[in-house]
């Protein structure tokens, strides 16, 4: 009709249209209706985002899909799966040639089975090992654990923003409305969450949840993670760092004082920072170590000069520099390590 102007009661049974052109909101209030005729009635609240795709753009982008991103999966995932057959056979190939080959040896000399694939069950020492301390935090002169390793797991409660999104197609015109609804919660978090870069702040959602900005991860947290000894011994060999790091890392020590500005509370060490609402800024603290109630372990490696290794399987044309090495606690069999090693390489892949 072009500009034309017209009544209904020029053409029997036709209305005026409403507005047809789709609008995009962001929503910091409410809208009564976005898109009213293309997209129908949708509401969106204060912490809600609408966003409309047009059909023509749906089109376009399956074209670009079909013709482009199509056949690059496709090569990827053959790609893929042959990478995935060739680990699947080289995984097993030193498992099946390890149980054939492994020496078990005791505990007392270091000399056995040297140059050999070995496999033993002994107690970890705990005889020479130095100290492990969370130093720069509030807990360097109050933590002093010997063992093989230490962990720090920090936590603070803090206000968390989830998205959600729900997509509905378009009543007429092919085109698709997508609403995104952002929501808050205080939650435990590992590390500091920006509260400041949220979406939705000052919402009813955010209001009612958290009312409060999230304060500043404090230095005097212990942010290491988990400390390894460089070495440690087992029986009379040598245990080098990537083997010391297999050792479980999960017994609770909570039998040292907490220092000033902190409080003891079961296996935790807790304080507040800030005074946030909803109890935001709420942090603990779990030191965690190795278990010396249940020192034995059962490893698996090569034994160079007393010093245990990984060992490398022989090399076939598909496979080269494959290797093998194992530590696990308590006692073990042959027979049921090498089935264990056999079923985890087979979940891998």
């Amino acid at each position: 009709f072009g500009s034309s102007h017209f009544s209904s009661s020029q053409f029997p049974g036709l209305a005026r249209p409403e507005a047809t052109t789709p609008v995009v909101v962001h929503a910091r209030g409410r809208a009564d209706s976005i898109g009213e005729g293309a997209m129908g009635s949708v509401g969106s609240a204060d912490n809600q985002d609408v966003e409309h795709t047009s059909g023509i753009q749906r089109l376009c982008s399956a074209i670009f899909c079909a013709l482009c991103i199509a056949p690059i999966l496709l090569l990827g995932s053959c790609g893929t799966l042959g990478w995935n057959e060739r680990r699947a056979v080289c995984d097993s190939r030193p498992i099946a040639q390890g149980k054939d080959e492994v020496v078990e040896v005791g505990c007392g000399s270091p000399d056995a089975g040297n140059g050999d694939l070995v496999m033993f069950s002994c107690d970890l020492s705990i005889a020479g090992l130095p100290p492990l301390r969370p130093i720069n935090s509030d807990f360097e002169n109050y933590i002093e654990f010997y063992g093989v390793g230490l962990s720090a797991t920090t936590e603070m409660m803090q206000c968390v923003e989830h998205k959600h999104s729900e997509t509905k197609k378009d009543s007429v015109g092919g085109g698709t409305t997508t609403v995104h609804t952002y929501t808050y919660s205080v939650e435990w978090r590992s590390s500091h969450i920006n509260s400041y870069s949220f979406q939705k702040l000052n919402s009813m959602d955010w209001e009612r949840n958290c009312g409060a900005h999230n304060p500043d991860w404090p230095v005097g947290f212990p942010t290491f993670g988990t400390l390894y000894q460089n070495s440690a011994k087992a029986g009379a060999f040598a245990l080098p760092r990537d083997f010391v790091s297999m050792v479980p890392i999960n017994t609770d020590l909570s039998n040292y004082t907490a220092p000033p500005g902190w409080s003891k509370a079961g296996a935790s060490y807790t304080t507040r920072v800030g005074s946030g609402r909803n109890g935001i800024g709420e942090s603990r603290v779990r030191f965690t170590g190795n278990d010396w109630r249940n020192p034995r372990i059962t490893v698996l490696g090569e034994n160079k000069q007393g010093t245990i290794q990984r060992w490398t399987a022989s090399d076939s044309w598909l496979c080269s520099g494959f290797t093998l090495r194992d530590l696990r606690t308590g006692d073990a069999s042959r027979d049921d390590l090498f089935a264990a090693l056999a079923s985890e390489a087979g979940a891998l892949t």
